[in-house]
């Protein structure tokens, strides 16, 4: 899901919010575009690290099985 310049300022100063820096930028980024994407789940290898940055309406953070 591609996040046009607007949309992707908009969620950097929303990561600044959640304390998203360094390389927990790009796993929120990734959030946002799961979000805007209308996913329902998001599998990831680091659910610790997703989970921390998860707000209400994300998708939820899965661990492949």
């Amino acid at each position: 899901m591609e996040l046009p310049a607007a949309e992707l300022l908009l969620a950097i100063r929303e990561a600044e919010g959640v304390g998203a820096r360094g390389g927990a930028l790009y796993d929120f980024l990734h959030l946002v575009a799961a979000r805007k994407a209308g996913a329902s789940q998001l599998y990831t290898l680091n659910h610790r690290h997703f989970a921390a940055l998860a707000r209400s309406g994300d998708p939820r953070i899965e661990t492949p099985k």
